[in-house]
């Protein structure tokens, strides 16, 4: 398989984790480079980061100006704009990719042109439980599209998507402003602006851990509502059709009502 995929890993303090999400993305023939964002890590990750791109040649180790901490959503668009590859994916680091990450993904989007990004199953892991589920379902009918899914409330995880670098100059690149939802936004603005699609093989594709050191339960009724705020400004005006826009107006005032009562 041709080297054809970018993969960016954002990585803040996961001194503990980083070396495996590397080896777990250079185990696949098909990726021509890892870009390892560093965050400004507290910890000894900045140095892993060094080591691991002086071990493999793949692997590049990127900073924002000064070390600073920025966040995932400007480390990822940094690793976009660096990206030498037509494809892009993404991995956290303290995640890792499964075998059949490629296998689906990048036939899809060889055979079909018009798609502009897939994505597939994660499987999510509970470090402290040992609990795993899955996450990204499209729950299929004759009527529910990929942005009908999204704008319902469904999701993917950022380690199961799989762009052509070109769709980024079409609908931007992630917004800090709606972190920590700064995915699930950029993913509605893809399937409101292009084609979307699920893989076919519904085995998981990628991990997704949660555990006392990451960021998994900042959520808040304020940040949603900052996220559907977003959505309204950039998708609400879009052709996207009569019953799309009424799932935006009624996730937009559901999350105001609650805001205003909180």
């Amino acid at each position: 398989m041709t080297e054809q995929v970018s993969v960016i890993i954002p990585v803040f303090n996961a001194e503990f984790f980083i070396e495996n999400a590397v080896h777990s993305v250079l185990k696949h023939d098909c990726v021509g480079e890892v870009i390892l964002v560093e965050d400004g890590s507290t910890d000894s990750t900045s140095k892993k980061c060094c080591e691991l791109a002086l071990r493999y040649s793949k692997v590049k180790c990127k900073m924002h100006p000064n070390h600073e901490n920025r966040g995932a959503a400007a480390s990822r668009n940094l690793g976009i704009q660096l990206a030498n590859f037509p494809i892009i994916s993404f991995l956290d680091a303290d995640d890792i990719y499964y075998e059949n990450r490629f296998k689906e993904a990048l036939l899809l989007l060889r055979e079909n042109p018009s798609i502009q990004a897939c994505y597939g199953i994660v499987e999510v892991i509970n470090l402290d439980t040992g609990r795993k589920k899955n996450m990204g379902f499209l729950k299929k009918s004759p009527s529910t599209s990929v942005l009908t899914y999204l704008l319902k409330g469904g999701y993917f995880h950022t380690n199961s998507i799989t762009v052509r670098k070109s769709f980024f100059k079409e609908v931007g690149f992630f917004d800090q402003v709606c972190w920590p939802h700064e995915d699930s936004e950029l993913w509605i603005r893809m399937a409101s602006k292009g084609k979307v699609s699920p893989i076919v093989d519904k085995a998981p594709i990628a991990s997704y851990s949660i555990h006392n050191n990451n960021l998994s339960k900042v959520a808040s009724i304020k940040s949603k509502k900052i996220m559907w705020n977003e959505v309204y400004n950039k998708v609400y005006g879009l052709p996207i059709g009569v019953f799309n826009k009424i799932l935006i107006l009624k996730q937009l005032f559901k999350f105001w009502l609650r805001a205003i009562s909180n």
